[in-house]
């Protein structure tokens, strides 16, 4: 079973997947992935400096992910013409745990990349306007307006809320938020299980 833990920015999606790391559940990264498909010598390397030139390139020849971002940032169609390069890919690689019997995955823009029909399962971390303003100004040394409009950019978190399976409200402790990630697991667990007996 393929799970897809998604959520706006700054609700604790990261947070999450580390707590079902540490039960021991396999958490796969999809930014990991999609740093992977663009690797020097993969199609997407080519394709990617073919599209955006050489001036993205580190000393390595390795795609700087710094230089590429201040390029698509600011421009929607050459963000467009990126994941449009990129997601195909990931999407690839992610079908390839289909025959894992639970696997979740941390998807930051998954309803965004139209990704939901690849899982068999979301769950969703969101957390109060307030809250994810005062993460993102406290870990990203942003300005409110531009923590704002970060949060703004990507699709509202209750509508991400709407279209997943499981909704966790993370404005409260860690513990809690251990409590509710364990719940979920083993919710989850045991539907495997008995799918599969």
């Amino acid at each position: 079973m393929l799970v897809g833990v998604t959520g706006s920015i700054a609700c604790g999606k990261s947070e999450f997947c580390n707590i079902l790391r540490d039960l021991g559940y396999l958490v796969i990264d999809c930014d990991d992935i999609s740093h992977k498909v663009i690797k020097k010598g993969r199609v997407a390397y080519y394709e990617v400096i073919y599209e955006f030139g050489e001036g993205i390139l580190d000393k390595d020849r390795e795609i700087s992910r710094k230089k590429l971002g201040k390029i698509v940032f600011d421009d929607l169609d050459k963000k467009k013409k990126l994941e449009e390069i990129i997601h195909p890919k990931v999407i690839k690689e992610i079908k390839k745990y289909k025959k894992e019997p639970l696997v979740f995955f941390e998807v930051q823009l998954l309803f965004e990349s139209h990704m939901e029909n690849l899982f068999d399962k979301i769950i969703c971390i969101g957390a109060s306007f307030n809250n994810q303003v005062k993460r993102i100004m406290a870990r990203n040394g942003l300005t409110q307006s531009e923590a704002m409009d970060r949060i703004l950019s990507q699709i509202q978190v209750k509508d991400k809320m709407a279209l997943s399976d499981y909704q966790v409200y993370n404005d409260k402790t860690l513990l809690e938020l251990k409590k509710v990630a364990n719940e979920i697991a083993q919710d989850i667990k045991k539907e495997v299980i008995e799918k599969n007996m």
